[in-house]
């Protein structure tokens, strides 16, 4: 037999036990579910509301005029109000209260986040109507895939207050997935994480905002304690109120780009930001106008922060008024890296206009300037180890050391920058403390003044 033709059934025969042998993959199932009725209710009245949709998607069965669910489901929301109004907090089963989110893989979509919306009542803050938070993500470790994507959806006027955290959505799932585009979460109220409390798991946040919601805890706008990965970009955190640390954002292991974080106070530390030790990079970002009691726009607890190519301006603090590194509560140094970043107009009514560095601070091609602080260090006040590069260090104001204060046994290095026009009582552009060390390299020190 020709060796050509027994050659090309061997390879026709190898082919076939290769297909044979495939494994099989199924396609994902996958349900869109609409809702048509803005009333909150789980009944049997051929409508199909949004708590019945989500039960549907929950527990994969029809549910009055919503279809059954799938492996991942969709749930589209036409334009409108749609406020909770079943009454009954501390449940998880998606009858009573907030809306209990427990499908594996959940996408709910709306018509924009200024025409669909969901609140859990009429009036926000600690003393708004809302019965409940808005969204829950079941509760710890029920599901480990948990994914829910929410867009083009305002969240509003939840109100969860003893003992209860995430007014707007609440995660304890520490595998959890959440990703938030083009929405808003507004005017929540909550014990802790006012807007959003994400403990664990992924946290994306992508061209939205997260608005004048307040907490008495930590958190106003966001909060991790557990180690969450958030993701911010392209969105504004703004107008959040907090008693604790971290009026917008309180978390670790952040990363924000293009963002706005603006106006948000707190009686603690971090108006703008709180970060615990861990990582955050913090890029092209304007956080303006924050008020707190140490660390106007952002307060750096023992991590490692960097900032690059952002505007920290016009906060205020009684230290730290544009910034404070400062150690982490189990005594963790902290690091705080910035780089072609401006730090202007911030105030402080105690030490520190502009940065309050305790550990190493490491500063290149940036600018510190118009920044005032009532007793010492107007632009930087130092109390370890600080790096200053080919930067810019002017206009500042304090009552001693108007640039620079470097306090008792610290280290300052400046190479190739400029200290002007800064203004002091004493040390007008740098004033260096008793066993202070100081190193100055190829910078122009001019036109500051000292009473």
């Amino acid at each position: 037999m020709n060796k050509k033709f027994l050659g090309s059934v061997s390879l026709l025969f190898s082919l076939l036990l290769f297909f044979l042998f495939l494994p099989l993959t199924s396609p994902v199932s996958a349900t869109t579910i609409n809702v048509t009725t803005t009333d909150d209710e789980i009944n049997s009245d051929e409508d199909c509301s949004l708590r019945e949709a989500i039960q549907a998607a929950n527990t994969d069965t029809a549910v009055d005029d919503c279809p059954a669910g799938e492996t991942e489901d969709t749930i589209e929301i036409p334009a409108g109000t749609y406020t909770l109004t079943i009454e009954g907090q501390d449940e998880d089963e998606n009858q009573t209260g907030d809306l209990d989110i427990k499908e594996g893989t959940l996408t709910i979509n709306g018509e924009g986040s200024s025409n669909t919306i969901i609140q859990a009542g009429t009036s926000g803050g600690i003393n708004g109507n809302g019965i409940d938070r808005v969204f829950d993500m079941t509760s710890q470790n029920e599901i480990l895939d948990l994914v829910l994507t929410l867009g083009n959806i305002s969240v509003a006027n939840g109100n969860c207050q003893t003992n209860c955290s995430g007014g707007g959505i609440h995660n304890e799932n520490g595998s959890s997935s959440l990703t938030i585009t083009e929405s808003s979460f507004l005017g929540n109220y909550a014990a802790n994480g006012g807007g959003i409390l994400f403990n664990g798991g992924t946290l994306t946040i992508t061209n939205s905002s997260i608005l004048n919601n307040s907490t008495p805890g930590y958190g106003a706008g966001i909060a991790d304690d557990s180690g969450a990965t958030i993701t911010i970009s392209n969105s504004t955190i703004s107008g959040n109120t907090a008693q604790g640390d971290g009026g917008g954002v309180y978390g670790a292991d952040l990363t924000i780009t293009e963002a706005t974080i603006s106006g948000n106070t707190t009686d603690g530390a971090g108006g703008g930001i709180y970060l615990w030790p861990a990582v955050t990079t913090i890029t092209d970002t304007l956080i303006s106008g924050n008020y707190a009691g140490a660390g106007g726009g952002v307060a750096n607890a023992g991590g490692l922060l960097t900032l690059l190519g952002s505007t920290v301006a016009s906060n205020q603090a009684n230290s730290g008024g544009g910034l404070e590194s400062r150690f982490g509560p189990s005594g963790q140094d902290p690091i705080l890296v910035i780089t072609s970043s401006t730090i202007t107009n911030n105030l402080a009514d105690e030490n520190a206009g502009g940065i309050y560095n305790t550990a190493t601070l490491d500063m290149t091609d940036s600018t510190v300037t118009y920044n005032e602080a009532s007793n010492y260090g107007g632009g930087i006040y130092n109390l370890d180890g600080t790096t200053i590069t080919t930067s810019t260090v002017s206009n500042n104001t304090a009552g001693g050391g108007g640039g620079i204060y470097n306090e008792e046994n610290a280290d300052l290095d400046v190479l190739g920058s400029d200290i002007s026009n800064n203004t002091a009582g004493g040390g007008g552009g740098l004033a260096n403390s008793q066993g202070g060390i100081f190193i100055v390299t190829d910078t122009t020190i001019s036109g500051n003044s000292a009473n």
